[in-house]
């Protein structure tokens, strides 16, 4: 919205405008690839009816299940997948559906991520703590924690199998659980760690028609 309300981009743009591989995208229709009938643009991100999912039994999901384990598997080694190419290897995966013609929950606000970084010339995380953190004083915000920080960090939990609760040491979808190092993956979906205070500022500023302690991030209107 920061750089709709600028004019660097356009909800209606495509995302190849961007991310070159979302053009000529195929779409899984009963188990077949057809070609997409329009490109995926990015009003189709924000309401997440692009095609891109997580969950179901179909070539679009097989084909972004393969690329998060890709993503996990290089996440801490030599060559991790920065957030550009993961969205760029993204745009060569099936859709689940035709673009605008349905809804279902998955990676688009990843992709807006990417948008983001190529858009504003700068990374997406830089661009987070510029315009929002920074300006909101988010100062616990980021997608990594500072060792000063780290005891913080509240710990998540998985089943352990047996009906009980044991502390989760993995990583997933990119995400990198310690939050000890800076990601090359900064994902738009997910990954950020915060506070209560912090996210409260955000959620202010929204109530507040996009103003918190007369900093505007947005007009009211957007």
């Amino acid at each position: 919205m920061i750089l709709l309300e600028r004019g660097d981009i356009d909800l209606y743009d495509p995302v190849s405008k961007y991310i070159p591989s979302f053009k000529n995208q195929m779409v899984d229709e009963g188990g077949k690839l057809v070609p997409a009938v329009r490109e995926v643009n990015l009003k189709d991100l924000l309401s997440m009816t692009s095609g891109l999912v997580y969950g179901g039994d179909n070539r679009a999901v097989r084909d972004t299940e393969a690329l998060f384990i890709e993503i996990k598997n290089r996440l801490l080694g030599d060559s991790p997948l920065s957030t550009v190419e993961a969205m760029s290897r993204l745009g060569e995966c099936a859709l689940a559906f035709q673009p605008g013609t349905s809804w279902n929950y998955g990676t688009s606000a990843d992709v807006l991520g990417a948008v983001i970084e190529i858009a504003s010339g700068i990374s997406y995380g830089e661009f987070l703590k510029k315009e929002l953190f920074e300006p909101l004083g988010m100062w616990d915000t980021g997608f990594w924690i500072p060792s000063e920080k780290r005891h913080r960090l509240v710990r998540a939990y998985e089943d352990n199998g047996l009906g009980k609760l044991q502390p989760y040491t993995g990583n997933n979808l990119g995400i990198i659980n310690q939050m000890d190092m800076d990601p090359a993956f900064e994902s738009g979906g997910a990954g950020l760690a915060s506070t209560i205070d912090d996210y409260s500022k955000f959620t202010t500023m929204l109530m507040n028609g996009g103003n918190l302690d007369d900093v505007q991030i947005l007009r009211p209107k957007t």
